[in-house]
C-alpha cells in the first residue's frame, strides 16, 4: 500500500485492518465460488482454472488473462524447479559413485543459492 500513496502519505493502523478485512473477504467469496464449482463436478481438489472460473462467474473478466498469464509462468516456473531438483539430486548420485552426470544441466544454473527457482514475473491486473 505504501507504493500506491506519495512520500507524504500516512497510512493508519485502522486503514490497513480494513484493507486486510475486505481481501480475506474477497478470497473467502473467490474461494466460495470456486468450492461450489468442485463439488458440482463432484470432485475435492480446487486448482487455478477453478479460481479463474469463479472470478470470471462474479464479473471480474478484466482479471482473467492476466491472472491466466501469471499461472501458467507460475507453472512452468515450478516445472523448472522441479527438473533443477531431478538434475541436481542425480548430479549428487553421480557424484557419490564417481561419475559425472554431463546430461543434466546444473541446478545453480536458472536458481539462485538456496537452489529455488526463480519466482515467476508479476504480472500487473488492469484498473477497471
Amino acid at each position: 500500500m505504501k507504493r500506491t500513496i506519495p512520500e507524504t502519505g500516512k497510512i493508519t493502523k485502522e486503514a490497513k485492518e480494513c484493507v486486510q478485512e475486505c481481501v480475506s473477504e474477497f478470497i473467502s467469496f473467490i474461494t466460495s465460488e470456486a468450492s461450489d464449482r468442485c463439488q458440482d463436478d463432484k470432485r475435492k481438489t480446487m486448482n487455478g482454472e477453478d479460481i479463474l472460473t469463479a472470478m470470471q462467474a462474479v464479473g471480474l473478466d478484466n482479471y482473467i488473462e492476466p491472472l491466466k498469464l501469471y499461472l501458467l509462468k507460475y507453472r512452468e516456473a515450478n516445472k523448472l524447479e522441479a527438473a533443477n531438483e531431478r538434475a541436481g539430486s542425480a548430479g549428487a548420485s553421480a557424484s557419490a559413485s564417481g561419475g559425472v552426470n554431463q546430461d543434466t544441466p546444473s541446478a545453480a544454473s536458472s536458481a539462485d543459492a538456496s537452489g529455488a527457482a526463480p519466482p515467476p514475473s508479476v504480472v500487473s491486473a488492469p484498473t477497471a
